[in-house]
């Protein structure tokens, strides 16, 4: 199951911090997820995020 997972960053005392969450979860596929992606990367930051990022992820998931 994919989902569009939200990132955000942001520096603290030169420390760079992020926090993740899901914000739509569902998607029976990769392909599908990122039909909506467009959607949340309109979306203008509610802070003074050093980058926000929408991502089309498998929860929980590893990166290599």
């Amino acid at each position: 199951m994919w989902a569009v997972i939200l990132t955000v960053c942001s520096m603290n005392n030169n420390i760079e911090w992020c926090v993740s969450q899901n914000v739509e979860t569902g998607f029976a596929s990769q392909v599908e997820c990122n039909k909506i992606l467009p959607n949340y990367t309109e979306i203008l930051p509610d802070g003074r995020w050093k980058s926000v990022e929408y991502e089309c992820l498998i929860p929980n998931s590893i990166r290599t």
